[in-house]
This record gives structure tokens, C-alpha cells and sequence, in this order.
């Protein structure tokens, strides 16, 4: 039996909000700086916001911030 899934990662959208902060439940309880910044990743021209899906679900994220034009870097956790 192939228990594999495929994952799909893609360039997150405003409808994926309730699915990301779902990911974690301490995200709802104010544990955390995305559900106050994440409608301002994805509105930055110098950032861009990823989710992972399995069949359809959203199973992770991750921001990337372009500090300048030749570095990428991922936020501090």
C-alpha cells in the first residue's frame, strides 16, 4: 500500500487567513504575531506568503521577506 500524499505549495491568498491560523489553535489566543500581520505579508511588494496543502488542506505556511535585491530571508520565529 503507498501511503505517500502529495503536497502542494502555493502562493497564499485573504481566503486562506482562517485556514492558516487553524493550523495552530494557540494562534486564535493572541500566542502569536500572524493573525495580526498576515493580511500585511500578504500586501507587501518585498514579502510573499506560502501555505502547503494535502488533498486540498492547508497543513503549513511560511512568510519569505526580500530584505534587498539579492537576499531572501525567513522571519524570526
Amino acid at each position: 500500500m503507498d501511503d505517500k500524499q502529495e503536497l502542494t505549495v502555493r502562493l497564499a491568498g485573504a481566503g486562506d487567513f482562517h485556514d492558516v491560523v487553524n493550523i495552530h489553535p494557540g494562534l486564535e489566543c493572541g500566542m502569536d504575531y500572524l493573525p495580526t500581520m498576515f493580511h500585511e505579508l500578504l500586501h507587501n511588494p518585498r514579502a510573499s506568503v506560502y501555505v502547503a496543502e494535502v488533498e486540498g488542506k492547508v497543513v503549513g505556511m511560511s512568510p519569505i521577506k526580500c530584505h534587498n535585491s539579492l537576499s531572501l530571508s525567513l522571519p524570526n520565529f
